[in-house]
C-alpha cells in the first residue's frame, strides 16, 4: 500500500506540476542506494534529478532550505533533503510544515526587497535512522524504510557477502545513470490514472508510527501507561495510588511534584537507555504536564492530582472490585515494576 501510495504521489506532481503537500520520506541505515536514486552521488544524478533537470534541487542540512536569501529555490518543482533533518526544534518543524503545504513562497534576494511567487515543489527526503518529529494524526509524512539487506549492514549481519554487496552497487549505478531507465519511469507515472487518487489519505507505516513514538512527547507516553494502571501493582501499591470514601475510590492521590518527577526518571531510564533525560528537569516536567488535555492544572503548591480524570473507570467502585478486575493490567504479572 505504501509502495503503491509514493508512486501515485511521484505521478500527481509530475502531471499536475502542482505541490502535493506531503514529504516522503525514505529510512534506514547508510548505503541501500536512497540518495543514488533520488539524488546525486559521486558517479552523477539519480533517476528523478533526471527526471527533473534544472528543476531539481538538493539540500544537505536544514538551514540550507530555511535560509533567508533563497533565490535559488525559485522555480524549482523538485527538492531532495539529504540528511536535512530540523531535529526538535520548534521553530524548524513549523517551518518545514508550511514549506511542505505552503502554496506561496517568499522570495528574498541581497539588497533587492522580497517577493513571493507559487511554490510548486514536491519534496522527499533520505535519511538515516534520526527520526522526523511527526504527530500523530499528520498528513504531511509518509514513511518508507529501505531493506538492511544490500547494506554495509547487511554484510555485517550476514545476509550478503561484500562481493554482493558490491555487485549490487555497481548494478544499481548502471540503472540510475541510465536515461532510459529515467525517461521510462516518467513515461510510466505520467500514464498512471489518478482518477481515483486521495492524497490526503496516508498509509501509516510501521515506521511512521516508530518514528511518531520517537519523538512524541515522553511525558505524555508515561502518563498514558500511568492510566492504563501498567505500573500498579494492587498488592504493594494499592494504598498508595487511591483515595478512600467509605471503601470506595473516589480518586487517585496527590503527589508532590519533585516525587512525581523522580518517578518519571526511573521510569525513562528504563525506557530510553543510553539517552538524555527529557525534560531535563522539575519545571520543564511541569510544563509538559499542562499541555495534556483536561489532565492536570499545576499549583503554586506544586502540588497535583494523580488524577480523578486519569482513571475513571476505577472511581467509584468497591475494593473488591478492583481486586478482582478481570482486565489483568502488564504490572500484576510484573509486580516488580514501579513507575
Amino acid at each position: 500500500m505504501a509502495f503503491a501510495y509514493t508512486i501515485q504521489l511521484l505521478a500527481y506532481s509530475l502531471q499536475y506540476r502542482i505541490k502535493s503537500g506531503v514529504l516522503i520520506l525514505f529510512t534506514g541505515v547508510q548505503g541501500t542506494g536512497k540518495t543514488a536514486v533520488f539524488g546525486c552521488n559521486e558517479s552523477g544524478p539519480g533517476v528523478l534529478m533526471r527526471i527533473y533537470g534544472d528543476c531539481g534541487m538538493v539540500c544537505n542540512n536544514i538551514d540550507a532550505l530555511l535560509k533567508d536569501f533563497n533565490a535559488d529555490s525559485m522555480g524549482k518543482l523538485y527538492c531532495l533533503l539529504e540528511e536535512a533533518n530540523p531535529g526538535n526544534n520548534t521553530r524548524n518543524n513549523n517551518k518545514l510544515k508550511d514549506i511542505i503545504t505552503g502554496g506561496r513562497q517568499r522570495i528574498e534576494r541581497k539588497s533587492i526587497d522580497p517577493f513571493h511567487v507559487d511554490d510548486c515543489r514536491s519534496f522527499i527526503s533520505c535519511s538515516q535512522d534520526t527520526p522526523f518529529k511527526i504527530e500523530q494524526g499528520d498528513r504531511r509524512f509518509v514513511v518508507n524504510r529501505t531493506r538492511d539487506k544490500f547494506s554495509p549492514t547487511g554484510v555485517k549481519n550476514g545476509d550478503i557477502t561484500q562481493e554482493e554487496f558490491v555487485e549490487f552497487g555497481r548494478k544499481l549505478d548502471r540503472i540510475k545513470n541510465d536515461n532510459e531507465v529515467a525517461y521510462e519511469l516518467f513515461a510510466m507515472v505520467m500514464r498512471l490514472d489518478l482518477s481515483g487518487f486521495d492524497k490526503t489519505r496516508l498509509p501509516v507505516t510501521a515506521a511512521k508510527t516508530e518514528q511518531q513514538n520517537e519523538t512524541s512527547c515522553k511525558v505524555t507516553a508515561w502518563i498514558e501507561r500511568v492510566a492504563k494502571l501498567e505500573f500498579y501493582d494492587p498488592v504493594n501499591q494499592f494504598e498508595d495510588y487511591f483515595e478512600f470514601e467509605n471503601d470506595k475510590i473516589v480518586s487517585l492521590k496527590k503527589c508532590r511534584l519533585p516525587s512525581l518527577f523522580q518517578r518519571y526518571k526511573i521510569w525513562y531510564v528504563a525506557a530510553y537507555p543510553g539517552t538524555w533525560l527529557e525534560p531535563r528537569n522539575e519545571n520543564s516536567f511541569a510544563k509538559a504536564l499542562t499541555k495534556i488535555p483536561n489532565l492536570v492544572t499545576m499549583k503554586k503548591t506544586k502540588i497535583c492530582n494523580l488524577y480523578t480524570v486519569l482513571c475513571p473507570e476505577y472511581v467509584g467502585k468497591e475494593i473488591d472490585e478492583v481486586n478482582d478486575d478481570d482486565a489483568e493490567p502488564e504490572a500484576k504479572r510484573q509486580k516488580s515494576a514501579d513507575f
